[in-house]
């Protein structure tokens, strides 16, 4: 347990100010039994996976504040399968004006189209915004 633990910390960049609770360790070391792989490749690839999801995670966000409160407003609609018809009317716009908010939004943020917008915003919760 002992050199898990430490390996663990050495797969940190910084000094680690914390303790790995017994319960993570033991389930790394189950899931490498389970995999018949080795404690410290299974704990590496975990760990490589959680920084992936913390960095898209922080990405949204970053993406989120980038955006006026009007677009925010589009995007919460969009993200829950409202049309540019449907948005228009929930937020009492031109279909056109809604158009443009939507051109912006991909604009500002890199993207393509209105999927490529969901997957920014895959798992937010919008269902309680107002508008919905």
């Amino acid at each position: 347990m002992r050199k898990l633990r430490g390996m663990l910390r050495s797969l940190l960049p910084l000094k680690c100010s914390f303790c790995f609770e017994e319960g993570l360790v033991q389930s790394i070391r189950s899931l490498s039994e389970q995999e018949g792989r080795g404690v410290e490749q299974v704990a590496a690839e975990l760990l490589g996976l959680a920084l992936a999801k913390y960095g898209e995670v922080q990405a949204g966000v970053w993406y989120w504040n980038s955006l006026t409160p009007r677009e925010k407003e589009v995007v919460a609609l969009v993200c829950q399968d409202f049309d540019n018809r449907e948005i228009a009317e929930r937020l009492l716009l031109a279909r056109g004006t809604v158009k443009a908010h939507l051109h912006n939004i991909l604009v500002k943020l890199g993207l393509s189209d209105k999927v490529e917008l969901r997957k920014v915003f895959q798992g937010w919760d919008f269902s309680a915004w107002p508008g919905a």
